[in-house]
């Protein structure tokens, strides 16, 4: 074989070598895929869930399927494919044929039941992080069907609230299963160390839902329409009739009932001194509002409905910035003063527990672990 042809054949096999070599590099640096099944996206109520995309979209490879059209979209939101729960687990399969996630993410407990199904059918495991409307609604008996979905070895992890972690065990949970977690907020969007300045105005915010019980917050309003101060209810034009029309009955107290997009609410908290989040005691099915974090983040005050039996939890989570009250006739008295400072500066810290880039690890560790494997 003469010197020029072994060159030849020389180069030809150092082209393969190298091309293989960059294939397996390639390879081993492969994006992790996540297929999100979510009950509703994007409606604009759920910021926790767009915050959860938005800090890992750029991490990994994420295709998000909608079990139902939202009603109403916040502006700035993900690409998503819409397929209706009564034929998804058919469709779904058929995206992840093509799609081949590593793993399915979803948020809400009642969706376990689906991703069981999937992660069998397929072999892929799955992750839920649960709120506080699913527990609160699901009774002992779904509890139990929802709790054999996830105690398989296809789920890797379930997040929860503190206070329900208990709670979700003795409904027969595995304890190897649940992770507590905070709710989830944008905290560097909201975060505002600067002194805040003195608007005179309170605002209450959130879905208008029996549960929420915005008409206590007219009747605040009206209480105190001599003090001076601007009450504003931000709540969405189409879940505002029935309240517009109870602040109309009650001599319009309520300055400004009205809505924005979620992007533009940092700067509402900071036009305001105060956020009274309200309640109904009888129905006893709020949560953990993402707007208590958000307003201290911002630097305002806080004032909470006190819920029956569930004190220490609702402390916990203000974590000594921001007020409990029972009644709103104990509202003038706080209202009329300053916050303290002293709780300014520990809302700003507290809030600081429910920042999804503190606490996304704990979906992407066990992430992670599936390309390590």
């Amino acid at each position: 074989m003469s010197y020029t042809l072994q060159r030849y054949f020389f180069a030809i096999f150092m082209l393969l070598f190298c091309e293989q070599n960059i294939l397996a590099k390639v390879s081993t640096k492969e994006r992790l895929r996540v297929l999100y099944v979510l009950s509703c996206y994007p409606k604009i109520h759920r910021t926790y869930e767009q915050e959860e995309l938005a800090s890992l979209w750029d991490i990994y490879d994420i295709k998000i399927i909608s079990l139902r059209n939202s009603d109403f979209q916040q502006i700035n939101h993900f690409p998503y494919k819409y397929i209706p729960r009564k034929t998804c687990i058919e469709k779904i399969s058929k995206v992840i044929r093509t799609f081949r996630p590593h793993v399915i993410h979803t948020h809400y407990l009642f969706n376990a039941l689906e991703l069981k199904k999937l992660a069998a059918e397929h072999n892929i495991p799955f992750t839920i992080r649960s709120h506080s409307f699913d527990v609160f609604l699901a009774s002992q008996n779904k509890l139990n069907l929802y709790s054999k979905a996830i105690n398989n070895s296809y789920c890797l992890r379930m997040l929860c609230f503190p206070a329900f972690e208990n709670r979700l065990i003795k409904g027969g949970l595995a304890k190897d299963k649940v992770t507590a977690c905070w709710p989830v907020i944008n905290y560097q969007r909201f975060y505002n160390p600067t002194l805040h300045r003195s608007t005179n105005k309170v605002l209450n915010v959130g879905a208008n839902r029996p549960k929420k019980n915005h008409k206590s917050f007219v009747d605040l309003a009206a209480n105190m329409k001599e003090s001076g101060l601007e009450f504003n209810l931000y709540v969405l034009d189409r879940e505002a009739k029935d309240i517009k029309a109870y602040n109309e009955q009650r001599g319009n107290p309520i300055s400004h009932i009205t809505y924005v997009e979620p992007d533009e609410m940092p700067q509402v908290y900071r036009d305001h001194d105060w956020l009274v989040y309200t309640a109904d005691p009888k129905t006893n099915r709020v949560g953990f509002p993402v707007a208590i974090a958000e307003a201290q983040a911002s630097g305002i005050g806080v004032c909470w409905q006190e819920l029956p039996g569930r004190r220490e939890e609702q402390l916990e989570y203000l974590g000594g910035a921001g007020f409990l009250f029972k009644s709103i006739d104990e509202l003038p008295d706080i209202l009329s003063k300053p916050y303290p400072e002293s709780m300014r500066l520990i809302g700003l810290e507290n809030a600081k527990k429910c920042d999804i880039e503190q606490h996304k690890i704990l979906l992407t560790e066990v992430w992670d672990s599936l390309l390590k494997n």
